[in-house]
């Protein structure tokens, strides 16, 4: 966030009459939680009777945030129907239409919109091929062959994986989990997706190999990481990759959030998410199907790896947080 408000501010003061980097500021300030100072920024525009679609979406999310989600749908409904907004833009602003009519409660309608904004691309994800994907990873890392897998001899006991599906509680685990003064929150790290790339295509990588990875991960840390007894990384996909964390990192420890499924696809439905890894969100089959796979794939790492796997159920989490988290602490031996 400090860079991003860094780079806004000397945008801003090169040309302050910069539209789209005003735009940019106010919604930074909105996931901060500073509406009042996100509103302020964008009054002068609202003043001069702005048009600008990034404005108005933002200052919508802005009086949705503020209570008086009526104003923000008389603000966004008539641009997204006049016909001058199309591609990313318009799927942001219907988008935010949804959120607005999900807090009026007026659910048919906030899903009408739902389903509006995520018709603006193809749809990427292909069911067959993830499924193919999963049953390699089945085959790959069955029982008796990851028995005979190299592992890196890096018994560093310092990462917490943090892994699921996309809504299911990551966030707060590691919000959490940060708290804690021996842990480093590292954030969504995509360095693992990366390393799974390169030694993917050997069947069984070497120790040498793996032990490179391996060191290249934690260095690419920094220092800050380095005197924490342990950090997390909550990048929630790397489910997909523990047969290779197990070879990277045998001493892993992987917190696997769990939350009712219906409650999760739900919240990915309503997500604008940007990752293309997340296409499977665009419909509702596809995130009933990866939902699936995933549970089908951790039970299958649970009976297979070495690697401590703890299940946090969110639900227990919201429920019974004391009780939850010495169990938690108690298995990452903090």
């Amino acid at each position: 966030f400090k860079q991003a408000e860094t780079s806004f501010n000397e945008a801003l003061r090169i040309d302050p009459a910069f539209v789209a980097a005003s735009a940019g500021k106010a919604e930074l300030l909105e996931w901060q939680g500073e509406y009042s100072q996100g509103m302020s920024l964008l009054q002068p525009l609202l003043a001069a009777q702005t048009d600008d679609p990034a404005v108005l979406t933002v200052y919508a999310r802005l009086l949705r945030r503020t209570g008086d989600a009526g104003k923000g749908m008389d603000v966004l409904q008539p641009l997204a129907e006049s016909g001058r907004v199309s591609g990313a833009p318009l799927r942001q602003v219907r988008f935010t239409l949804g959120d607005l009519s999900d807090q009026l409660r007026r659910y048919d309608e906030a899903f009408c919109w739902y389903k509006l904004a995520r018709q603006y691309r193809p749809n990427t994800f292909s069911a067959a091929a993830h499924r193919r994907f999963i049953d390699d990873l089945l085959l790959r890392f069955d029982s008796k062959s990851t028995q005979q897998l190299n592992r890196s001899g890096n018994n560093s006991t310092q990462p917490i994986f943090i892994v699921g599906m996309p809504r299911s509680g990551t966030s707060l685990t590691e919000q959490i989990l940060a708290a804690h003064p021996d842990v480093f929150a590292a954030g969504e790290r995509s360095h693992i997706g990366r390393i799974v790339q390169q030694i993917a295509p050997l069947r069984n990588p070497t120790r040498a190999v793996l032990a490179r990875h391996a060191h290249a991960y934690l260095n690419g840390l920094g220092d800050s990481s380095r005197a924490a007894q342990r950090f997390t990384d909550k990048m929630p996909l790397n489910f997909l990759y523990l047969g290779w964390i197990a070879q990277l990192f045998p001493k892993a420890r992987i917190v696997w959030c769990r939350r009712d499924p219906r409650d999760t696809g739900l919240s990915c439905f309503t997500t604008n998410f940007i990752d293309p890894a997340l296409a499977f969100s665009d419909e509702l089959e596809d995130i009933a199907l990866y939902s699936n796979s995933c549970v089908e794939l951790m039970a299958h790492w649970q009976n297979t790896l070495d690697l401590t796997i703890f299940e946090l159920q969110y639900e227990s989490l919201v429920r019974e947080p004391e009780s939850i988290l010495r169990e938690l602490l108690s298995v990452l031996e903090l």
